[in-house]
């Protein structure tokens, strides 16, 4: 059984693997982005745990999540303070894609708010306040990174923008998917043997 354990979305995200019991692989991700003490999802860490089990996203077939709502409540508080103003500089950045009018490519601005919808709904998924809320939010997440792809594939159709970038976020949001699919079915099938137990 393969399972990768994430801790994201406040201080020192990292990611573990583990197979058929044992712990195979183990990383933070300021190891690396070098930002220490990093927030945000462990995307990196949980490429490098993969790659060292030799498994592929598709393999996982557990994910665990650290999902106590109180612990490190401060800091998670600092970190939701911060990701308006984070949101805001992804904005101003996007504002340098324009159209020779000077308006932003509305197909830029899709994908810029499907990207930060990811991040966005995962969030919310950890203050969920039930599980059947939880598998909702999920698979909300699951939809946005779908849809970032479907933006990502139309910009390398059309030969806008950086085609190597591209190609190296299409990989990163494939992955990402994978293991979001891999929590919305591990969660769906914990909540189905718990309801079958109630009856």
């Amino acid at each position: 059984m393969n399972i990768l354990g994430i801790n994201a979305y406040h201080g020192d995200a990292s990611a573990a693997i583990v197979v058929d019991g044992q712990l195979v692989a183990a990383a933070e991700e300021e190891r690396s982005n070098r930002i220490e003490h990093a927030a945000g999802f462990p995307a990196h860490a949980a490429r490098y745990c993969l790659k060292v089990a030799g498994i592929r996203p598709h393999e996982v077939e557990h994910v665990a999540i650290a999902r106590d709502p109180e612990a490190r409540i401060w800091r998670k508080a600092l970190y939701a303070l911060r990701m308006p103003r984070l949101t805001l500089d992804r904005l101003r950045r996007a504002r340098k894609i324009r159209q020779p009018q000077g308006r932003i490519e509305s197909h830029g601005y899709q994908l810029l708010k499907s990207g930060t919808s990811v991040g966005a709904n995962y969030s919310e998924a950890n203050r969920a306040e039930s599980r059947a809320n939880f598998i909702h939010k999920i698979g909300l997440v699951e939809k946005e990174i779908a849809e970032t792809q479907y933006w990502l594939e139309l910009f390398e159709q059309v030969h806008h923008g950086d085609s190597g970038e591209q190609m190296a976020l299409f990989k990163e949001s494939g992955e990402l998917l994978s293991i979001f699919t891999a929590i919305g079915k591990s969660t769906k099938a914990n909540n189905l043997r718990s309801t079958e137990r109630k009856l």
